[in-house]
């Protein structure tokens, strides 16, 4: 009884919107943000975006890391992990590596030694 198309924008709308920076958000947290069960929620996300919900938080955590670490230098690398919704060093680590292949602290643009760009 769940429209599934809408759901699926309302779910990106929250998304897009930040949410995701909550570093306690779980499944039930979204679901009731959603106005939806878990269960609907969860069969969604796995059924639709074929993927589990740490992954899909994750996807929008590591995509604002990213963009942070290239555009903000003066910004640390344990600030950005906060900053979109990380409790703790080693889970960005291990999910900016599982989606992009490299450490957050290897993302940076790299600067040239005399100071000319590229």
């Amino acid at each position: 009884g769940v429209d599934v198309d809408a759901l699926h924008r309302q779910l990106v709308s929250v998304m897009e919107d930040g949410l995701y920076r909550e570093y306690d958000l779980t499944l039930g947290k979204l679901a009731a943000n959603l106005s939806v069960s878990t269960h609907q929620l969860s069969q969604l996300l796995n059924e639709r975006l074929r993927m589990k919900f740490s992954d899909f938080v994750n996807q929008y955590r590591v995509e604002e890391a990213k963009r942070l670490l290239q555009s903000e230098d003066g910004r640390n690398v344990l600030s950005v992990c906060f900053h979109v919704g990380f409790n703790s060093k080693s889970a960005f680590n291990a999910a900016f590596r599982k989606l992009t292949g490299s450490v957050p602290k290897d993302y940076r643009p790299r600067r040239s030694e005399d100071g000319a760009s590229d």
